[in-house]
């Protein structure tokens, strides 16, 4: 088992190692993600009246990126770490919201409870998982498929954490790009905000 630390020659063979993989992750969960899907799932998202993040442990920080990202461009958006407050927030959708579950496994407990919940509410569903049928790809509404060169028993989600983000980034750019006139005044005033925090030249910091 975990011979993703185990089984190391050198630390330029780790390095080497990691790097292909991620390589491998990327490239081949571009070409498994469906254009017309990813269209579909930023429609739905630009028209619901709030959108409801669902992700534990790895794909709960995959969440937390998209949820920062929809608070940039003023969407109504909800994300917890803690599973019965997303079982809260799950709870009390409508058709008018829209849910998104991320699960690499497809098969994560804790998320199945919350797609029972969304199909009870009526909601839509969009799910972030591998390719196959598991319970969450066959009865979400749409499905944007992530591929990653990772063994069963490893030491922590490496290659496929990046995977989500890169469809995370490209579901939030596809967002961004079907409502650009109203956005684009939303990223402006973050941008603004967020920049009045950086360091510049005027200021004069001492570490000693």
């Amino acid at each position: 088992p975990f011979s993703d630390v185990r089984d190391i020659a050198s630390t330029r063979s780790l390095i080497e190692g990691i790097k292909q993989n991620s390589i491998r992750a990327i490239q081949d969960t571009a070409e498994m993600l469906d254009p017309n899907s990813l269209e579909q799932a930023a429609k739905v998202i630009l028209n619901a009246e709030s959108v409801r993040i669902f992700g534990v442990g790895a794909s709960g920080m995959v969440g937390k990126d998209l949820h920062s990202k929809l608070m940039r461009i003023n969407k109504n958006s909800y994300f917890s770490t803690d599973h019965h407050s997303q079982l809260t927030y799950a709870a009390n959708m409508t058709p008018r919201d829209v849910a998104v579950l991320i699960s690499m496994s497809g098969k994560t407990p804790e998320i199945l409870e919350v797609l029972s919940l969304v199909k009870q509410c009526g909601t839509p569903s969009i799910a972030l998982t591998r390719y196959g049928k598991t319970h969450l790809a066959m009865h979400a509404d749409t499905v944007l498929y992530i591929s990653a060169p990772e063994i069963i028993m490893r030491s922590g989600a490496m290659s496929s954490r990046l995977a989500q983000l890169m469809v995370i980034d490209a579901l939030f750019t596809a967002v961004a790009h079907a409502g650009y006139e109203t956005i684009a005044v939303n990223l402006e005033k973050s941008h603004e905000i967020a920049n009045a925090h950086r360091i510049t030249n005027d200021r004069n910091y001492r570490f000693e």
